[in-house]
């Protein structure tokens, strides 16, 4: 109840004490000085106007000046007023009433906790936690407000719950204890009524430094038009680019990456989510020429502060293996097994690697399948699944893959002796 229940003094409603003196005259003392007749008894009742008795009818507490009664039921945002009487030993009262006393039954409403001077921030860079709220009690009204600052919600760690009368609070500390740490601002509020809320703030992340790029890693992905996959930093394809990257790290978030092709000076800017540890794009329409590439990715913070680049390189490379058509594979049965050479078939600009399949029919897998070499010899033997009979057709095809993943292929067969 605003303003607790206090009963205020005795307004003229009769007399509550009598007073006598005993002597030879009218109004003499000689026998017996002025003596009062004490109260002997105090009841009090609670309604909803003076003298009503609608919430506890009366009630004695004996020679006691206050009382409580736990046992009522109230109505929230009604009046209810307490009447006092008071009864003497000569059997005379007196009342006394209460002002009106408004019950309010709930909290004080907290609108809202920001981080910052206005709408919610998220970031700043000044070395400050500024909080601004909204809250109000339209039945009792807002007796005080205290506010702390923490690592938590509801945390104290940086300022103990302090009273505060205005709207917009601030504080300064030295980056040593913000920087790498979400600070939350509390608001405390107590009503005349005695009931409080409180409520937090989402939180706020302050630095002044960019992100870090030390542990940051790009990738190009192989891009291929064969079935075929490059090798690591090569590309068979100049229409698009596919990038991965990981590891910048900021300690208010990345919220944007760029991504620059620095052969042609562009760049192109994303948004990720937070979550997101690996991060990949794919870029296509892009017209590559054959012959190497730059690619970088700088972290942009939510405070618009760079990070240093991250960059990888990227080879394209649209060339197939030539083969000598004038040659043919060098296949002998050694001590039993498939002795198979392919030197000077397959001639490249850059390194080639190989797949070898065998088969009992041409085009078939049966002795082996896609064994892959960067040699230009191979060894195997004839499986169980397979009777190696006189006579038997072996065949064997070598394709060589370039880096970029375009192929060339040659097929040989001979009869096992």
């Amino acid at each position: 109840m605003e303003g607790g229940s206090q009963i205020r003094p005795l307004r003229n409603v009769g007399l509550i004490n009598f007073v006598y003196v005993v002597g030879y005259t009218e109004g003499g003392t000689q026998i017996q000085p002025f003596r009062s007749l004490e109260l002997i008894n105090l009841v009090y009742v609670v309604g909803y106007s003076e003298g009503g008795t609608q919430i506890q009818p009366f009630r004695s507490v004996g020679l006691m000046n206050f009382a409580f009664n736990n046992n009522v039921t109230l109505v929230h945002n009604t009046y209810i007023y307490v009447t006092a009487i008071a009864t003497n030993a000569a059997e005379l009262r007196g009342v006394s009433y209460s002002d009106p006393i408004l019950v309010d039954l709930t909290p004080p409403d907290i609108k809202y906790v920001y981080d910052g001077a206005g709408t919610d921030e998220d970031a700043w860079e000044l070395n400050e936690v500024i909080a601004n709220w909204a809250v109000e009690d339209p039945e009792s009204g807002i007796l005080l407000c205290d506010w702390a600052i923490g690592y938590q919600p509801g945390g104290n760690d940086l300022l103990l719950y302090t009273e505060v009368t205005s709207t917009t609070a601030y504080k300064e500390f030295p980056y040593s204890v913000l920087i790498g740490f979400t600070i939350y601002t509390t608001l405390k509020c107590e009503n005349k009524a005695g009931l409080s809320s409180v409520m937090s703030s989402n939180g706020v992340k302050i630095s002044y430094l960019p992100p870090t790029a030390t542990t940051a890693v790009v990738q190009t992905l192989p891009l291929s038009l064969t079935e075929y996959s490059p090798r690591d930093s090569y590309q068979g394809v100049t229409e698009n680019i596919r990038l991965k990257w990981t590891g910048f790290d900021d300690d208010i978030g990345v919220e944007r990456y760029k991504v620059f092709y620095q052969d042609d000076g562009i760049s192109e800017l994303m948004f990720f989510a937070d979550v997101q540890d690996v991060l990949y794009a794919h870029f296509t329409k892009m017209s590559l020429t054959e012959g190497s590439h730059t690619f970088s990715v700088q972290a942009i913070n939510k405070l618009f502060r760079g990070s240093n680049k991250a960059t990888s390189y990227s080879i394209t490379d649209m060339s197939s293996p030539v083969v000598n058509a004038t040659k043919t594979l060098t296949i002998n049965w050694i001590n039993k097994q498939v002795v198979v050479s392919w030197d000077n078939i397959f001639t490249s600009d850059n390194d080639i690697f190989y797949e070898v399949s065998s088969g009992s029919t041409l085009g078939g897998v049966n002795i082996i399948q896609w064994q892959e070499t960067n040699q230009t010899s191979i060894t195997f033997g004839i499986p169980a699944s397979v009777a190696a009979i006189t006579g038997l057709p072996v065949y064997v095809t070598v394709t060589a893959i370039s880096i970029g993943g375009f192929l060339a292929v040659r097929t040989d067969t001979f009869k096992l002796p």
